[in-house]
């Protein structure tokens, strides 16, 4: 298995063919026998790759072990999601840039997700009411299904 962490501004581009320039800060190209290829690009080379074998992933690659739930593959309620905020007793940008908490959320995306949700980044999790959870559980889908879409953030560099 191949685990890949994509850092701060880590890609992976996909090429249709071998003979298409490489993009600035390629640091792995992966060519395919059909045809095409693909290439982790990361400018601030803040990425990482491992290569597990066998079922125990998360003893070669520990890091694995400490990710909390997948915000867009994890499947839980808001009812749940507020359970889990409210036990924490934490500012809510800190909580949802937290990997131990949700896995994947960056600064630029906790900041979206809070805007969204008309929430400050500052306010302590405990705190929320029903109707804030229901809207930073929407906010978070909807941030993240429009990154998804519009292929995530860009870099100048």
């Amino acid at each position: 298995m191949l685990v890949i962490h994509l850092g701060m501004s880590g890609q992976l581009l996909r090429a249709k063919s071998a003979r298409e320039a490489l993009e600035r800060h390629t640091h792995v190209v992966f060519t395919f026998t059909q045809g095409g290829q693909l290439r982790f690009v990361d400018p601030r080379t803040f990425g990482e790759m491992f290569v597990a074998t066998g079922d125990d992933v998360e003893r070669q690659v520990p890091d694995l072990a400490h990710l909390g739930l997948d915000p867009i593959d994890d499947v839980i309620s808001w009812s749940r999601f507020g359970e889990r905020l409210r036990s924490r007793h934490t500012k809510l940008k800190t909580l949802l840039m937290d990997q131990r908490f949700l896995a994947g959320i960056g600064n630029i995306y906790a900041d979206e997700i809070l805007w969204g949700a008309g929430l400050r980044y500052d306010r302590s999790s405990e705190t929320l009411s029903s109707q804030e959870i229901r809207r930073l559980a929407r906010s978070m889908s909807e941030t993240l299904q429009a990154a998804i879409k519009h292929r995530g953030s860009s870099l100048a560099d």
